[in-house]
């Protein structure tokens, strides 16, 4: 858990804290270089990379890293545009991460960080602008899913992105369209939770292009995170 906003002290964050799954038991780790917002953080091998987000209320590209092992933070090379409510993925080992807004406008822009050489490359846009949306990936396509094109604006759209070829395709909208949602690939499809104003789980099937609502959480859900785990909690 990296950051965040703080209502005690009426600021951002740059607290971290781990929780392991089997003991029930948190502990606090070495504190972020700055306090932050509204990022992303992404995994590879045991290194954890927290991305963009708001700091001292304004959006920033700065990216930094943890090392799992020696629980100590530093500077990376950030990323070419500055982002929050973004998403970010990995992908093999490169990070990949889009859309989101910065101080002025709603992003489609995409980026990919090599997490061997410390450099980010930009690659090609996405069709529609979107914000506090989910991304997955599904095999080897990566789906932006639905979102916010504006001041509570919402889009319905899907788009499959390809990273052999760096192209962006329109696959089937999402019938419960919303922002803020979360989404997980299991067993080669992807399932969509919630988000602003919904309760709705929805399925999709790469296979066969096609949405299905297959539930409903109880209670409305929304600007969190959803993972998939074998393990008995």
């Amino acid at each position: 858990m990296f950051g965040g906003w703080d209502e005690k002290d009426q600021d951002n964050s740059d607290k971290v804290y781990s929780f392991d799954l089997l003991t029930k038991m948190t502990k606090e780790l070495a504190p972020m270089i700055q306090k932050r917002k509204d990022a992303t953080a992404a995994v590879v091998g045991n290194r954890i990379f927290v991305m963009g987000g708001y700091i001292d209320r304004k959006t920033t590209n700065t990216v930094e890293e943890y090392d799992c092992v020696k629980n100590c933070w530093k500077k990376v090379h950030p990323m070419n545009d500055k982002r929050f409510n973004h998403a970010c993925l990995v992908y093999k080992e490169d990070i990949f991460v889009f859309g989101g807004d910065d101080d002025d406008d709603v992003l489609n822009s995409v980026e990919v960080y090599n997490t061997r050489t410390n450099q980010w490359t930009i690659l090609s846009p996405m069709k529609s602008r979107r914000s506090s949306f989910a991304a997955v990936v599904v095999d080897d396509s990566i789906y932006c899913i639905s979102g916010a094109n504006g001041f509570m604006s919402t889009i319905d759209n899907v788009e499959r992105y390809d990273p052999g070829s760096d192209t962006w395709t329109e696959v089937s909208a999402l019938p419960d369209k919303g922002f803020g949602h979360s989404a997980i690939c299991h067993n080669g499809k992807i399932i969509c939770f919630g988000g602003v104003w919904s309760k709705t789980v929805q399925e999709y099937d790469p296979a066969n292009d096609q949405w299905r609502i297959i539930g409903e959480m109880p209670n409305f859900r929304k600007y969190y995170n959803a993972f998939v785990t074998d393990l008995m909690l």
